[in-house]
């Protein structure tokens, strides 16, 4: 192969990667703002939630919770406790 015609075509390459990188950061910067946002969210409804109102849940406790929930798996309900036993 010629030589100019090589290095045309990694000139080509190097254009088409240089624009799949440029959309994999526009990409990645929109799910960090995205994350932010939801990260601000489950802050917001932790602290409704379990504000002074009610028992605390430590961020440490929320973080294992949340690390051995998969998104595919649906969230478990919680358990029903009789009032007979919950008093006793």
């Amino acid at each position: 192969m010629d030589t100019e015609l090589l290095l045309n075509e990694f000139k080509k390459q190097n254009a088409e990667q240089a624009a799949q990188i440029a959309a994999l950061l526009k990409q990645l910067e929109i799910l960090l703002n995205e994350n932010k946002i939801l990260h601000k969210k489950v802050n917001f409804l932790v602290h409704r939630l379990f504000g002074r109102k009610t028992e605390k849940l430590s961020p440490g406790q929320l973080e294992f919770l949340l690390a051995n929930l998969r998104a595919d798996e649906p969230i478990p309900e919680p358990p029903i406790i009789d009032q007979g036993q919950a008093n006793s």
